[in-house]
C-alpha cells in the first residue's frame, strides 16, 4: 500500500492565478466597453415597411456607416470630441466609436431602404419583400356547401399535402 501526502493548501496558489486572470479579464472588457457607447433604438412595423430610429445626436453624417442585409442592420459611427471639451471640468458626454446590430423580424429588400438622418435622429425605411407584408382580405360568411366532415377533409389534404391523418378512416379500393 503506496501513502500519498495530500496539502489541502495544495490548489490554493493556481486557484489564485485563476481567479485573478478572471478578474482582469472583466476590467479589460470595462475599459473596451467604455470606449463605445450604445445608442438607442425604436423599430416599428407598418403593413408595408420596417422603420428603424436610432438616436445619435452629436454624430456627423459622414461617420455613420450603414449595412443593410435581407435579415439585419448593422449601424456603426463615431461621436467626434467637440473642440475645447479637454478644457471642460465635468463632462457626462460619450465619445468614441458605436455600432448595433440589429435583427429584422421579416424580411426586407435591402436596395429599395431609405435613409434620413434629422435632429440626431438617422430613420431607415425599410420595405419589406412581398410575402412579409401584411395583407387584409375580408373573408364574409354566408351559406356554404360545406358539412363539418367535408370542411375537415379539405382542412386535412390542404395542410397535410393530400395526405390524411392517421385517425381519418382510410378508403379502401377493391
Amino acid at each position: 500500500m503506496t501513502l500519498i501526502r495530500v496539502s489541502p493548501f495544495e490548489g490554493k496558489e493556481s486557484l489564485r492565478r485563476q481567479l485573478s486572470r478572471v478578474f482582469a479579464e472583466g476590467e479589460d472588457t470595462q475599459k473596451e466597453n467604455s470606449a463605445t457607447w450604445k445608442p438607442v433604438i425604436g423599430l416599428l412595423d407598418d403593413s408595408e415597411n420596417l422603420i428603424l430610429r436610432i438616436e445619435i445626436p452629436g454624430v456627423d453624417s459622414k461617420d455613420i456607416n450603414i449595412d443593410v442585409t435581407r435579415e439585419a442592420i448593422t449601424i456603426s459611427g463615431k461621436r467626434q470630441q467637440q473642440d475645447g471639451s479637454a478644457n471642460d471640468l465635468y463632462s457626462e458626454l460619450i465619445y468614441g466609436s458605436f455600432r448595433r446590430h440589429i435583427s429584422l423580424p421579416a424580411y426586407i429588400i435591402p436596395e429599395q431602404a431609405k435613409a434620413d438622418f434629422t435632429g440626431g435622429v438617422l430613420t431607415l425605411i425599410l420595405p419589406k419583400v412581398e410575402e412579409a407584408k401584411n395583407r387584409v382580405v375580408k373573408v364574409s360568411l354566408g351559406k356554404t356547401s360545406f358539412s363539418t366532415r367535408s370542411l375537415q377533409d379539405y382542412l386535412l389534404r390542404s395542410e397535410l399535402g393530400g395526405y390524411r391523418a392517421a385517425n381519418a378512416p382510410s378508403q379502401q379500393t377493391q
